[in-house]
C-alpha cells in the first residue's frame, strides 16, 4: 500500500492535492492544527514558517467568518437574538 511506504506528511498533501475538498470550519480547523503542530515543533525554515502563519492567518479569518455566519443563523431562528439552550 503507498500509504504506508509515505511520511505522514506526504501523504497528507498528496490526499489533499488529489481529492480536492469543501472549505468547512472542520476541515479549515483540521489545517489549522497542522500548521500550528509544525511551527511549534521548531524546526521549520523562517520563510517556510512565514508561509505556514500566513495561510494559518487566513484560515482563522475564514474559520471566524464560518462561527459569525453561524452566530447569526442561530439569533435569526431564535427570533430573540439570543438563544436559550437551557430549556431543553
Amino acid at each position: 500500500m503507498v500509504k504506508s511506504m509515505l511520511p505522514l506528511e506526504v501523504y497528507q498533501v498528496v490526499k489533499e492535492k488529489m481529492m480536492p475538498r469543501k472549505k468547512n470550519f472542520e476541515n479549515q480547523l483540521d489545517r489549522l492544527k497542522v500548521i500550528v503542530d509544525k511551527m511549534e515543533k521548531g524546526d521549520v525554515k523562517l520563510e517556510e514558517a512565514l508561509k505556514l502563519f500566513e495561510e494559518g492567518v487566513g484560515i482563522y479569518g475564514d474559520c471566524n467568518k464560518l462561527l459569525e455566519d453561524a452566530e447569526q443563523k442561530i439569533k435569526i431562528l431564535t427570533s430573540t437574538g439570543e438563544a436559550d439552550f437551557e430549556k431543553e
